[in-house]
């Protein structure tokens, strides 16, 4: 019999008798991956008995957490990946203060902006650049800051980089201290929208903004106060979220639906449904928050405040954590525990209902998911499959800080020089015998108008990824590769 009462044999782990009668627990990892014991202050060295899986799941329901002692275990799971570490580049630009990813199919295109304020759209794979704009000097200058006296910065802030996702318009903000945006047409360069953010204390948030598309328009969402956002149309300048303000008016009385609290970083899900906040309420406490786009621009104007999809997917010391959205509904955050050091790893949350899927140990850094997560950390890059929480891939070469999620392309910069790599091997499995023969000649031929034939091969073998089989079945241009090759474990040949 368990030390509950209990008869239950299977998946059970120790919970000491402190806490089965109410006390507050600590979680004392084993290092068998995430499993635990819940132990009191009290018996944090103690020996504990094994109780029940539902007794067990009662005591951490009802009780506090107070923390964690040890660490979990990292799960290992063999794998056909690497990293491909391309040559530098130097492309024929000024020193690059940010870069990101721009539309382009296979093509290793991106968007830069570089010292001498010039916007410049970068060709890597034909190392060909072209300036798109030159931004104006207020972006390059210091804003204006409440509250922050002697604390306020003496040099311009650093700049951020966000592209549409379909790449008709890029958005240049300054990012901690800074308070000035502007939205950029890159099809002719023009300004079409200056952004300023309140001064209350920015030194602390990213600045808020994101892309986010609804009804057939690309918009744009921005922090207009410390805890106000706003959606405009960049184009016409159509405010779509007009309501009263959000500060306490000078009598002191709070407005309707206010909300004590700082957006900070912002993520749009794939399919454009909901978005993610990154923000904190005073500190040290960070909230992270989502709620649903369309309900918020049809629906509900005050949904980003306090609306009914609005959902709290946790709290701890820090905000601005790395996270990434999986899909619609799912988002991984970095980060396990409210301590003022979380434990590297991931907690998977339900977006729609605020709570935890799953989480698993191990993934430090920024994070990008394509099928796979992709942790970009300070001593390298590691890749986890995330319904089994195992590491399939760790590399210990410089990490990427940009991922281009059309082209499969990591990067890094370092003023005017471009480090690139690529992921191989994600479905090698698939290529052997007349697969890997055709993918083979493609590749070596660089016979991309065979790429459908690969497609209806792959297909007939059981891949159900759709987007490697749309790349496929209906190819697009090329340069001197193909990612789909790539995650064959096949390199075209230059």
């Amino acid at each position: 019999m368990l030390a509950c009462g209990h008869d239950e044999t299977t998946g059970t782990l120790g919970v000491c008798p402190h806490v089965l009668a109410g006390e507050a627990y600590r979680e004392r990892f084993l290092g068998r991956g995430i499993e635990c014991e819940l132990v009191c202050k009290d018996c944090v060295e103690a020996k504990v008995e094994p109780v029940c899986g539902a007794c067990r799941d009662r005591a951490v329901e009802a009780r506090d957490n107070e923390g964690v002692l040890g660490k979990p275990g990292i799960i290992e799971e063999p794998s056909t990946l690497w990293l491909e570490q391309l040559p530098p580049i130097q492309p024929r630009v000024a020193s690059l203060l940010d870069l990101r990813a721009l539309a382009g199919g296979d093509r290793d295109l991106w968007l830069g902006v570089t010292v001498h304020r010039e916007l410049v759209e970068l060709e890597l794979d034909r190392d060909e650049t072209r300036v798109i704009a030159i931004l104006p000097e207020m972006l390059f200058e210091l804003g204006t800051y409440e509250g922050l006296g002697e604390h306020a910065p003496r040099t311009p802030p650093p700049l951020r980089l966000h592209v549409s996702r379909d790449g008709t318009l890029a958005a240049i903000v300054q990012e901690r201290h800074g308070v000035r945006g502007l939205v950029v047409e890159l099809a002719t360069g023009a300004h079409l929208l200056e952004l300023t953010r309140d001064g209350y204390h920015p030194e602390h948030c990213a600045h808020s903004f994101a892309f986010v598309e609804h009804a057939g328009r690309t918009l744009v969402v921005h922090a207009t106060d410390w805890n106000r956002l706003d959606v405009r149309d960049p184009r016409t300048g159509e405010l779509l979220t007009p309501r009263g303000p959000t500060r306490y008016g000078d009598d002191r009385t709070a407005p309707p639906h206010y909300l004590d609290y700082f957006h900070c970083g912002l993520a749009v899900s794939p399919g454009q449904r909901r978005i993610v906040d990154n923000g904190w309420v005073w500190q040290p406490v960070g909230v992270i928050h989502t709620w649903r786009v369309d309900d918020w621009l049809t629906t509900n104007v005050f949904e980003s405040e306090d609306g009914p999809s609005k959902k709290e997917l946790g709290w701890g010391t820090m905000w601005d954590l790395p996270l990434c959205w999986l899909d619609d509904d799912t988002v991984a955050i970095w980060g396990y525990g409210q301590e003022q050091d979380p434990i590297d790893a991931v907690r998977i949350m339900d977006a729609a209902t605020g709570t935890r899927v799953r989480w698993f140990a191990g993934p430090a850094g920024d994070l990008v998911f394509d099928r796979v997560l992709i942790a970009l950390g300070t001593t390298g890059t590691t890749v986890w499959n995330v319904e089994r929480g195992a590491r399939l891939l760790a590399d210990s070469g410089p990490s990427p800080t940009r991922y281009h999620p059309t082209a499969k392309t990591f990067v890094r910069f370092d003023g005017s020089t471009i480090y690139r790599s690529r992921l191989h091997g994600l479905d090698a499995s698939f290529c052997s015998g007349a697969i890997a023969d055709l993918a083979d000649r493609i590749a070596k031929e660089h016979a991309f108008d065979d790429l459908p034939v690969l497609g209806d091969a792959l297909e007939a073998a059981g891949c159900a990824d759709r987007e490697m089989l749309d790349h496929c079945q209906r190819p697009g241009e090329h340069g001197e590769r193909c990612w789909v090759l790539e995650r064959l474990g096949v390199k075209a040949r230059s």
